[in-house]
């Protein structure tokens, strides 16, 4: 099947760039430059065309600032195909931690008083919450080589489809002894996989960047935590850290 080379723009929010950089990281981003022509891409190039067409959109970073609301707005006006990348776009993120404490206060221990009148801070939430989204590539940062696969589908006027599967199903197919089994835990049992389990292939605990599953047992897996005797003050920080998605997770999370 022929490739058509797409335009897209690459954008972010209220991230750290790290998604962005696994871009460039990707052993088949040369082949895929090939198949998409980058007309806004400020990490690239300082010359951006805002007004063209986009055939498809990557945005990296929560939602943070009232001003951000509207940008991606007209981000999601001049695409057909809109890409959440990273944990960030997808949940909320790091940025959403905030979400679980006093904001104001939060605000007043980083920022000084004079930049706080001009931070037009707004509750952190993902990319969702304020446009429709088509794909979700998840991660802290993303996997690189997921970009390619969709580019490359895009490119050849196919839609990308998300795995819907646990952390834990790619454990098992790699025959990875589980954590639990080893006295440990883990987030694997509720975390969308699409990573190739790639924490407790290492020997790491999963950390839950890539969201919590659509199917997610909150209760059931709080749970199975406590069986080992992981205290409830403990479980709460482990779920803030990527629980972000939305207000019925975070308010199950609030009240443990």
């Amino acid at each position: 099947m022929k490739t058509k080379k797409i335009r897209a723009g690459v954008f972010s929010f209220t991230a750290c760039y790290g998604c962005q950089l696994q871009l460039f990281k990707a052993e088949e981003f040369m082949e895929t430059i090939k198949a998409i022509d980058f007309v806004d891409f400020e990490l690239v190039s300082e010359k951006s065309d805002e007004k063209t067409a986009l055939d498809a959109a990557f945005v990296e970073g929560a939602i943070a600032r009232a001003e951000q609301v509207p940008l991606l707005k007209k981000i999601r006006e001049r695409t057909s195909f809109l890409v959440a990348i990273g944990a960030c776009a997808c949940d909320g993120g790091i940025p959403a931690i905030k979400s679980f404490c006093n904001e104001a206060e939060a605000e007043r221990t980083v920022y000084s008083e004079d930049f706080r009148k001009n931070l037009h801070s707004i509750s952190p939430r993902p990319i969702d919450a304020h446009v429709k989204v088509d794909y979700y590539m998840r991660g802290c940062p993303v996997e690189r080589t997921e970009f390619h696969k969709v580019a490359r589908a895009l490119a050849l006027g196919r839609r990308p489809r998300e795995k819907r599967q646990p952390v834990c199903v790619e454990c098992k197919i790699k025959e990875n002894v589980c954590l639990f089994e080893l006295g440990r835990t883990c987030l694997g049992p509720i975390t969308n996989g699409g990573c190739k389990a790639l924490c407790p292939s290492n020997n790491a605990a999963c950390e839950g960047c890539r969201g919590a599953s659509w199917d997610a047992n909150l209760p059931a897996f709080v749970g199975l935590l406590e069986k080992y005797n992981v205290p409830r003050s403990r479980i709460k920080q482990m779920l803030q850290r990527f629980s972000g998605r939305n207000k019925e997770f975070e308010e199950f999370v609030k009240k443990l």
